[in-house]
C-alpha cells in the first residue's frame, strides 16, 4: 500500500510540469524579440532554396493550421477528462498530464535556444515586410497569452513551434486514445494536412517542420511520465502550498492504483 502511494503522481507533480511548460513558453516568447531583430534584412537576403517550396505551390491558408491547433488541444483535453471522470482513473489522468506538458516544455525550451543561435532569411510571407517591436515586455506577454498568435515575431525559423504542438498532440492521441480508433485516424489526417499547409503557406521552411517532427517524436518517446529529478523541488513547493490551502483529498485504492 505504501509503495503504491509513493508511485502515485500528486497534484503538485502536475502543477510542477505545468510550471515548467509556462517557463519554457516565456523563454521562447522572450527569445522571439531577439530573433525578430537579428533576422537578415529581407531586402538584402532572399529566402533560401527549399525543396518543399519548389514542389508545393503557395497556398495562403495558415489560418486553417492555427484553427486546427484548437482541435488538437481539445482532443487532448477530452482524453484527459475521459480518463479522469469517465474511467475514474486519477492515476492515469495525472500521468497523461505530466507527459503532455513535460514534452511540450522540453521542446519549447529547445526551440527557444535553437532560433536564438541561428538566424535564417525570412520565407515568402509577411516577414518580407516585418513590423517593429515597440516594447519587448508587452510583446513577450502578448506572445505567451496568445501562444504566438498576436505578438510581433519574424525569424523564428529552423524549429517550427506549430509542429511541436501538432506532433505532441498526435503522439498523445496515439498513446492514450487507442480505444478510439476513429479519433486516432482523424488526428493523424489532420496532422498531415497541417504540416502540409505550414509549408504551403510559407510560414516555415521544410527543414523547420522536419526538425520539429523528429525532435518532438524523440522527446515524446524518451520522456517518462514521472516527474524528473530537477523538478522535484518545484513539486515540493507546490505540495506545501496545496497542503496549506486545499483540503486533503480522500483517496481509495482500485485495482493497481489510486482513484
Amino acid at each position: 500500500m505504501k509503495e503504491q502511494d509513493e508511485k502515485f503522481p500528486s497534484r503538485s507533480d502536475n502543477w510542477s510540469a505545468t510550471t515548467f511548460f509556462i517557463v519554457a513558453m516565456l523563454v521562447n516568447c522572450f527569445t522571439l524579440n531577439f530573433t525578430h531583430e537579428r533576422m537578415p534584412d529581407p531586402k538584402v537576403t532572399s529566402p533560401l532554396r527549399d525543396v518543399g517550396f519548389e514542389l508545393i505551390p503557395i497556398i495562403r491558408l495558415q489560418w486553417i493550421t492555427d484553427s486546427m491547433l484548437a482541435y488538437f488541444n481539445i482532443v487532448v483535453i477530452g482524453l484527459w477528462c475521459h480518463a479522469h471522470w469517465v474511467e475514474n482513473n486519477l492515476s492515469r489522468a495525472r500521468w497523461m498530464w505530466n507527459k503532455y506538458f513535460l514534452v511540450w516544455g522540453y521542446c519549447m525550451m529547445m526551440r527557444g535556444f535553437s532560433i536564438f543561435l541561428t538566424s535564417l532569411p525570412a520565407t515568402e510571407n509577411h516577414c518580407q515586410n516585418p513590423k517593429s517591436i515597440h516594447n519587448i515586455w508587452v510583446n513577450t506577454v502578448m506572445g505567451f497569452v496568445t501562444f504566438g498568435g498576436k505578438n510581433v515575431h519574424c525569424g523564428d525559423l529552423l524549429f517550427s513551434g506549430h509542429t511541436i504542438n501538432i506532433m505532441n498532440s498526435f503522439w498523445f492521441v496515439q498513446l492514450y486514445g487507442r480505444r478510439f480508433p476513429l479519433l486516432v485516424v482523424m488526428t493523424g489526417l489532420c496532422a498531415v494536412m497541417c504540416l502540409f499547409l505550414i509549408i504551403a503557406s510559407r510560414s516555415h521552411y521544410s527543414i523547420d517542420v522536419y526538425i520539429a517532427c523528429c525532435i518532438t517524436t524523440l522527446t515524446f518517446a524518451a520522456t517518462p511520465e514521472p516527474l524528473p529529478a530537477f523538478l522535484q523541488p518545484v513539486s515540493s513547493m507546490w505540495a506545501r502550498i496545496v497542503n496549506n490551502t486545499v483540503p486533503p483529498m480522500k483517496r481509495t485504492y482500485k485495482g493497481d492504483g489510486l482513484v
